[in-house]
């Protein structure tokens, strides 16, 4: 069995220095709520074998950072993660580093809508099913998922991981 906790990053600014979406930071709210996943995180990932992977836009990578900080790992930048990308990309490499890596713990953080419906994809198996899945995560949400492994090449994910835990911003449910 193998945990993956998804990530929508912290709150950000509207606007960039820039103008760019990829160069918005976090808001002194967001910073605020990437410290508290940090903490949150680190109860997951303490004593066990756990990743980091991020996208590089500057809100996740400061998210991401926040929550390294927090669990005293290291922080990798996945491409496959960023603005726009498409849920399958997301599942997808999921599934590669489920396979590949020797992890207990697979901690992502990234983007909506990709993230929402990744953890959806993964517990009910199709994109915008209804009744069984994960409701849409809000800046600075996330959800727990337990991933039976091993996971043969041949496999995929879809529809058999199940929900462990959500971390809202209102009342950190525990499911």
């Amino acid at each position: 069995m193998m945990l993956i906790a998804i990530l929508r990053h912290a709150k950000a600014e509207k606007q960039s220095a820039s103008g760019r979406d990829e160069d918005r930071v976090l808001s002194p709210r967001g910073e605020r709520r990437a410290g508290e996943l940090g903490g949150l995180i680190a109860g997951v990932t303490r004593n066990r074998r756990a990743a980091i992977v991020s996208s590089r836009a500057a809100r996740t990578r400061q998210t991401g950072e926040a929550i390294a900080a927090g669990c005293g790992l290291q922080i990798a930048f996945e491409e496959r993660l960023f603005i726009d990308a498409p849920a399958s990309v997301g599942v997808s490499m999921v599934e590669e580093r489920v396979r590949e890596q020797d992890l207990d713990v697979l901690v992502l953080v990234g983007h909506n809508n990709q993230v929402s419906e990744v953890a959806g994809v993964l517990v009910a198996g199709v994109l915008g099913s209804s009744g069984r899945g994960v409701a849409p995560l809000r800046t600075g949400e996330g959800v727990l998922l337990k991933a039976p492994t091993p996971l043969r090449l041949e496999d995929s994910l879809m529809g058999l991981c199940e929900v462990v835990r959500e971390w809202r911003r209102d009342d950190e449910t525990v499911c």
